[in-house]
Formats: structure tokens, C-alpha cells, sequence
């Protein structure tokens, strides 16, 4: 049978390159999380969650923040339902969350690219390039995230220049004609003052379900994908960090086919027949099963592009009393997506979407510690304001 299992095999090549000291340690290191809003470590922090870092990241071959939901416990990341487009990401923990992409619905659980709260779920399946470490919060956390994170928060975090040149490249083949490359590199741009991070991919594979009636493939990817980070080291207490991120996808609709119908006990052809497709009823060659699950007789859109824009500007100044943190960020979004609901060579059910979206968001945050130490608070304010249209 034509691509009866549609098996994938990979062959990775990995060149990593590093100036300096050897990083390698005999012990077992220590993981750092800000689920707080503050560096601390894992075993330290009084909350339900699951972190992965970089490493993690690469020995689970995670490419986009939809896979890990396989390996973290009640979390359930998919790609929503068909008519939703291949970006939109329907994540629930603990059963609570959101599939509807609508721009009237907000997620049920929060996403958070360096910070930055994602209001939609359109554009949120982040492709994990270049990510420094990914922290899963359980639970309602409205004291410290505080908008709309009742199913709880899934903050991700960009990898941040090193203080020597390294550099790393990757290449990937697999079934389908799947080609996908990764290059990124970093290092000082002024020696103890401003240090630099470049990282791009470009994701390639050709669909595995096919239209009869005109050749077209569905499921492909084509993508490409940039993340650029500058740290300016101002004074020994200031730092400031500005993060770029733009993704561009180029795709197909997400695919379906009609597995089976059972025209004499449903009640749905009967009423769309009488009330909606008359004169033009379905009829037996219209629902023509072709047995194959890498075929469908769907036409209509064929269509799943995004483009986001993301910049995040985050400035830290440590007093004496206390530390002072400020997180600015903007991002774009426009999305077109359709597909064919009925997935018949009748024009029945078809779908064509167009979501556009910005947000700017400011947030200022004021911590510390007090009492010798024995006691550590932080407090802030939150701006947020969102234009959607679709």
C-alpha cells in the first residue's frame, strides 16, 4: 500500500563547536527555574512543576512546544481541531484549558515566550529552537502571572548569549523529502559589555495525505524560523536584554478525509439535503469512500500560513534594597487558514480564516528579600492591551 505506514526515518548530523574551558561536570546539575519570578532552584520552589532544559529538550527530539506534552504528566498539548489551522495550540492541564482559537476566547493556559504573555493560541505551537530551558506550572497561577492562567502557565525561555564564541549546526533528513536545518551561534560583540545570539531554522517536508481531485498534498511544513538576542551589560547592577523572534510558515491545510457514512441511520444528510444543499443534495458518489487514509476527495482552501513577530525587551537593575525588573513586549500576528469540512468533491462545508492580532504589554516587578534573608516579597504592575481582528 502507497505509504502504508508512512514511517519516518531520521538522520541527524550535529557539528558543535566551543572555544574555551570543558563545560562537562562529574555531578549532577542543579536546576534553576524562575516560576517565582525570581532565579531559584527547583527543589526549592513550592510548586507543581516540570522543567526541561536544553539538553532535555534535544534528547527527547522535541522540535515544536506541542511535543512535550508527551512527556510531561497532565499535560495535554495538541494542535486543536482541524478547522483551526496547524499553529493553534489546544493545551489543557489537569483537564482545564482551551481548544476554541476564537479571538473572543482567551487560553486556559497561559504561554509565555522570555515573559511575554501570548494571547492567542493561534501562533503559539513555538518551534524550540535555540531554547534555553521550558518550565510547566500546574494550577491556577494568578498571583504571579495573573492573566488567564486557570489551567495553569507554560513559560518558555530563549537560550541568552554566552560569554565565549560557540556555535552550533544541525541537519536533518527523513521520509517525505523532510529536510530541516538549524544554525546558531554566540559570543561577545564587545568584550564584557554586549554579547550576541543568532539562531535560525528552516523546516521542510512534503505532505503524506493527497487530494484526488487536483494532486494538491496536505500535511507538508515549511517553515522558517529566527531568534536573535543582544545582552548589554551597562553596569555591574543593569542589564538589558532585547530578544527578536519571527516565525514565517508557508503550509498546506492540516489533513482529513472521509473515513465513513451511514446514510441510512444519519440524520444530518436528510436535513442538509431539505434545508441547506437543495437543490443540490449529496448524493452516493459524493460520499465515495476511497479506503485509503492517505487519500481524500476534499477541495476548497488548501491553506495554513502564519507569520509572528515577536520583541521582548527585558531590563534588570539590581539596588541594594532590592532588585527593580522590566519586561516590554510587543508581537504581530496575522494567520490565514481553510480547509474543506465535509472532505467530499462537493462545495459543502468550507472553511477560510484570517486572524490578525498585536499586543503590547509592560510589566514592571519589585523584589527582594528581608528579615536576614528570612523573608523574600515582590510586588509589581501589569499593563496589557490587545488588538484583534479576524
Amino acid at each position: 500500500m502507497k505509504k502504508a505506514l508512512n514511517t519516518i526515518a531520521n538522520i541527524s548530523f550535529l557539528v558543535l563547536f566551543i572555544c574555551g574551558e570543558s563545560l562537562a561536570q562529574t555531578q549532577l546539575e542543579e536546576i534553576v527555574v524562575t516560576a517565582r519570578k525570581r532565579a531559584e532552584s527547583l527543589q526549592d520552589t513550592p510548586l507543581s512543576i516540570t522543567a526541561f532544559n536544553a539538553e532535555q529538550i534535544e534528547a527527547l527530539s522535541a522540535n515544536d512546544l506541542s511535543n512535550l506534552g508527551s512527556f510531561t504528566p497532565n499535560l495535554n498539548l495538541t494542535f486543536s481541531q482541524g478547522n483551526s489551522g496547524g499553529s493553534n495550540l489546544g493545551a489543557t492541564i489537569r483537564g482545564v484549558g482551551q481548544f476554541d482559537f476564537l479571538i473572543s476566547t482567551d487560553p486556559g493556559v497561559g504561554v509565555y515566550l522570555d515573559g511575554i504573555y501570548l494571547g492567542r493560541t493561534t501562533g503559539a505551537v513555538l518551534d524550540l529552537l535555540d531554547i534555553e530551558r521550558i518550565e510547566v506550572l500546574r494550577g491556577p497561577q494568578g498571583t504571579l502571572f495573573g492573566k488567564n492562567t486557570i489551567g495553569g502557565a507554560i513559560s518558555v525561555v530563549s537560550g541568552t548569549p554566552s560569554d565565549e564564541f560557540e556555535g552550533k549546526a544541525k541537519l536533518t533528513f527523513g521520509s517525505d523529502d523532510r529536510i530541516d536545518g538549524q544554525l546558531s551561534v554566540s559570543g561577545p560583540l564587545i568584550e564584557d559589555k554586549l554579547l550576541g545570539r543568532f539562531s535560525i531554522a528552516s523546516n521542510n517536508r512534503d505532505g503524506y495525505v493527497d487530494r484526488t481531485v487536483d494532486g494538491q498534498d496536505l500535511g507538508d511544513v515549511d517553515q522558517l524560523v529566527a531568534r536573535g538576542v543582544l545582552e548589554w551589560r551597562a553596569a555591574d547592577n543593569l542589564l538589558v536584554n532585547v530578544a527578536v523572534d519571527h516565525t514565517r510558515q508557508r503550509q498546506g491545510s492540516m489533513p482529513s478525509l472521509l473515513a465513513e457514512v451511514d446514510a441510512a441511520t444519519s440524520s444530518i444528510l436528510p436535513l442538509w439535503n431539505g434545508f441547506i444543499a437543495a437543490p443540490q443534495a449529496i448524493t452516493s458518489a459524493d460520499v465515495d469512500l476511497t479506503g485509503d487514509f492517505f487519500e481524500t476527495q476534499q477541495t476548497g482552501p488548501n491553506q495554513n500560513d502564519v507569520d509572528v513577530t515577536g520583541i521582548a525587551v527585558t531590563i534588570e537593575w539590581e539596588l541594594e534594597s532590592m532588585t527593580v525588573k522590566s519586561i516590554t513586549g510587543f508581537r504581530d500576528l496575522e494567520a490565514k487558514f481553510g480547509r474543506d469540512g465535509d472532505n467530499t468533491p462537493a462545495q459543502y462545508v468550507h472553511t477560510h480564516n484570517t486572524v490578525e492580532q498585536d499586543q503590547f504589554s509592560q510589566e514592571i516587578q519589585f523584589f527582594g528579600s528581608a528579615f536576614d534573608d528570612r523573608m523574600d516579597w515582590l510586588t509589581g504592575f501589569y499593563y496589557y492591551n490587545e488588538d484583534a481582528r479576524r
